[in-house]
């Protein structure tokens, strides 16, 4: 009788034990709820590398966050010297680029951007209506995000935990995007 308390309580903190240590693993991937953007004057680096119709080679842009309103509305901005993104202060996702004279440049309808929450293994798909004011075109537009990984990034200011996302589009868009939480 003593040995089968013994199994049974042998199997209860084996199980327990399993959870925990699948629930520790779980947390080393989070489960990012909803946008937070850096705090306004943040300043970043991006490293941009191009193949294809954007010509090839790197490049490296430099971003300040900002905040303003923009047609009516409180907005978060992205500043590069080649313009301005504009993007829905609760969602993160992009309205508009402007020139850097403040021209708008393309819009989309609905916001373009990721849909939280964001963890590893996500994938959407939205559609949108891109409107670009440079050529007079408006397209329609599905895009295809998937968050791969989460993974270290080594950049000049050091080494920081990073979601990987892909990013692909109906004209022809590819790209990778490293997003970190923090």
């Amino acid at each position: 009788m003593a040995s089968k308390q013994w199994i049974r309580r042998w199997f209860a903190v084996a199980g327990v034990t399993t959870l925990m240590v699948a629930g520790g693993c779980a947390s080393l991937a989070p489960k990012v709820e909803a946008f937070k953007p850096p705090p306004v004057g943040s300043t970043w680096t991006n490293a941009v590398v191009n193949t294809g119709s954007y010509g090839s080679g790197t490049a490296r842009v430099t971003i300040t966050r900002g905040e303003r309103a923009w047609q009516g509305r409180q907005v978060v901005t992205y500043q590069s010297p080649a313009g301005t993104t504009v993007a829905d202060p609760r969602t993160g996702q992009w309205v508009a680029m402007l020139g850097p004279n403040d021209g708008v440049v393309v819009t989309w309808d609905p916001p373009i951007g990721f849909a939280f929450p964001i963890e590893v293994g996500k994938t959407w798909v939205s559609k949108h209506r891109m409107d670009n004011k440079m050529n007079g075109r408006t397209l329609d537009v599905e895009s295809t995000w998937s968050v791969e990984a989460y993974e270290d990034v080594t950049v000049p200011a050091g080494t920081f935990k990073a979601f990987r996302v892909r990013y692909t589009d109906t004209i022809g868009n590819a790209e990778m995007y490293w997003s970190s939480p923090d």
